[in-house]
């Protein structure tokens, strides 16, 4: 069959030899329609696969001359056959038995209305927000690198920050389908920060001593003219014997930063004491 139904789905039926309706119609005239329809005055029922089903309407077909139309719903644990017996009894007169097919009912599955990530490309400590919409799913979860799966409502919206590029699943599933989606966002490495580079005193006398102290974040590497690589922040005591600067320069995520520091070394006037 070309166009088999499913269980719980209502059918047309055509035929002839209603008997008398109501309201009546003559003879070669046409059915009414709208508030005017001529349904059955007679007992009847109609059976599927030998099971009562269901009939929302029986009588004339509206606008056509002597036309018998039965609407009746295939009930919901009908097998699927194509070939299913289907019997029409009107006022006691049990008609010839015909034959339907009937499908599988199609499970259509979730559907996903939307899954986002914004912004999709970020600088580390950013925060992106994952955002989704799910229909005719029974579980959905959202799934990343180095976490269990998150269980989810079927829409809403979760902030997250990535430290690293990070591709986010979103698993919907339903009626023995699953559906996935996903959003990757993309994330920078963030420029280093060079927060304070001082030195207690700019200006010493010759064979006193100062002391640098630095403070940076987000750098892999740090470095100090005369002291060589240092930690992220930190204090060391210096004693120049003539007018230096010190230049920080601090790298990470593709960038330089640097800052300097000028320590001013007086050399005091020779005394002549006698």
């Amino acid at each position: 069959p070309s166009n088999p139904a499913t269980a719980g789905d209502i059918i047309t039926l055509y035929g002839t030899g209603i008997g008398a309706t109501n309201p009546a119609v003559g003879t070669g005239q046409a059915a009414g329609s709208g508030s005017n329809l001529s349904t059955s005055a007679l007992s009847y029922s109609v059976t599927i696969n030998g099971v009562a089903s269901q009939v929302s309407f029986i009588g004339l077909t509206p606008g056509l001359v002597g036309l018998m139309q039965i609407n009746v719903a295939i009930p919901a644990n009908t097998p699927t056959s194509d070939s299913i017996p289907l019997v029409v009894i009107i006022n006691n007169t049990t008609s010839k038995e015909t034959q339907i097919s009937v499908k599988a009912k199609s499970i259509a599955g979730p559907t996903i209305v939307s899954f986002t990530a914004t912004p999709a490309s970020i600088t580390s400590g950013d925060i992106t927000t994952v955002a989704w919409n799910v229909s005719n799913a029974t579980s959905i979860t959202l799934s990343y690198p180095g976490a269990n799966p998150l269980p989810l409502a079927p829409s809403g919206s979760v902030q997250l920050k990535p430290t690293s590029t990070t591709t986010y699943t979103l698993t919907a599933t339903g009626g023995g389908v699953t559906k996935t989606a996903s959003a990757t966002v993309t994330v920078a490495a963030a420029a280093p920060v060079i927060n304070s580079f001082t030195a207690d005193n700019s200006s010493i006398i010759a064979g006193n001593s100062t002391v640098l102290r630095w403070s940076v974040s987000n750098a892999t590497s740090i470095s100090i003219t005369g002291l060589g690589s240092v930690a992220a922040s930190g204090s060391q005591t210096i004693a120049p014997t003539t007018t230096t600067t010190y230049t920080l320069t601090a790298q990470g995520g593709g960038v330089t930063k640097t800052a300097a520091v000028t320590v001013t070394v007086t050399v005091p006037a020779p005394v002549i004491n006698s």
